[in-house]
């Protein structure tokens, strides 16, 4: 099996034996973690997929607790009762599942779980405990731990698998990978080498689209749809396959068409339907991102300094055009205290806030070295911020620095 799986995930082998190893020694808390696109959720469906006992569950499309509930017990074979509370779903869970260890929940996207219910994570995180070692639970999300776990600490650290993004060279070689297999038999036809399909990967999906969506997933559907219409002209035989230039200026005009639909940089929204928290969370990431940290005193403190003249500097104009820059966790955190005048610790509504901004691509993670302070870069744009002050009466020209 493990020869299968690593054949069918490429540049994943070392991921796949440490899915294998958890599976097999069975902790009972595992989190799975990386950027968004990096392979975490194809990884884990080819891998454990087949595997008797082992329930994958998207949390993506679950607005409440009952809702999830119902899902996690229909996937272990129980379709007839939906519990009203946590106990009630640890109780049923416990009845219907075999009485041998060895069954797996792996919840994707488990970030989500914070906006269901504040301590649900918390149960969830406890069910190889609260079943008696009858289940084992693996966590994937993009988030940190630390933007999960709650603030006490209660929870003990889980067995942590992260997964590095993938490289260019990776990219093409996986998308060149998928698009020679599902269209075999046009390329033999057409006579077109590997060479021919990397280049059209290469130009037409990795270097053209990777700005656009990190999406491994949206990259090989996008690769299966532009194929034919790239190499029309070499069936038509107007074109040879080594005329690349020319086959990529043909289809230049589809493919920013594509970027533009599957683009998630939300630069390109108007207005977003976000709770309460989450619109000023967004507000402090863009002002964290944008506004100079050497300001922040002027902006975001009460008394004389706040009024205090600050001296523009030569080049301000070009430092403003250099997009948003990233910040660490505690000054974000700092920011929101001061736009909502709450000076008390923030509670798990804000650590939970985040996680989703970051799901939805809205703030995005910048370090990957988990032993550094997590940092993050807003990727909004101006008139989305400022439609979101106006909807939830913000005054953002206050703290915002126009260059």
């Amino acid at each position: 099996m493990v020869n299968d799986a690593n054949s069918a995930v490429l540049h994943r082998e070392a991921e796949v034996e440490t899915l294998q190893y958890l599976i097999k020694s069975r902790p009972p808390l595992s989190f799975v973690t990386g950027t968004p696109g990096c392979g975490k959720t194809f990884t884990l469906t080819r891998t454990l997929s087949n595997l008797e006992n082992v329930a994958l569950v998207d949390m993506r499309g679950i607005l409440k607790p009952t809702g999830f509930y119902h899902l996690v017990l229909s996937k272990f074979g129980c379709t007839t009762t939906t519990p009203d509370s946590v106990a009630e779903f640890v109780r049923v869970l416990n009845s219907v599942l075999p009485s041998s260890a060895g069954n797996v929940l792996v919840l994707l996207g488990c970030e989500l779980l914070c906006d269901l219910s504040r301590y649900l994570i918390c149960s969830v995180s406890r069910l190889g405990e609260l079943t008696g070692d009858k289940m084992s639970v693996i966590l994937v999300s993009s988030s940190p731990w630390q933007l999960l776990a709650p603030s006490d600490r209660t929870l003990p650290p889980p067995v942590t698998l992260h997964f590095q993004p993938y490289t260019r060279s990776e990219l093409i070689g996986i998308i060149t990978d998928h698009t020679l297999r599902s269209h075999l038999d046009t390329c033999q036809e057409l006579e077109l080498s590997d060479r021919d399909v990397t280049g059209f990967v290469r130009s037409c999906i990795v270097d053209t689209l990777s700005q656009y969506t990190s999406s491994l997933r949206e990259m090989i559907q996008t690769a299966h749809q532009m194929f034919p219409r790239y190499f029309q002209p070499v069936a038509e035989g107007t074109l040879a396959p080594s005329d690349s230039i020319k086959l990529f200026q043909r289809v230049q005009g589809e493919l920013v068409e594509v970027a533009g639909k599957l683009s998630r940089v939300p630069g390109f929204r108007t207005t977003l339907e976000l709770p309460y928290t989450s619109r000023v969370l967004l507000m402090a990431a863009f002002l964290a991102s944008h506004n100079p940290a050497r300001l922040d005193k002027r902006f975001f403190c009460k008394g004389k300094s706040s009024r205090r003249k600050v001296k523009t500097r030569k080049g301000g104009a070009k430092e403003g055009m250099k997009g948003p820059k990233s910040f660490p966790l505690e000054r974000l955190v700092a920011i929101y205290s001061s736009i909502t005048q709450d000076s008390s610790i923030p509670c798990s509504d804000v650590m939970g806030s985040l996680s989703s901004l970051t799901t939805l691509n809205l703030v995005a993670r910048s370090s990957i070295d988990l032993l550094e302070q997590p940092k993050f870069k807003c990727l909004v744009n101006l008139a989305t911020v400022t439609a979101l002050a106006k909807e939830t009466g913000v005054d953002f020209d206050r703290f915002y620095y126009n260059y």
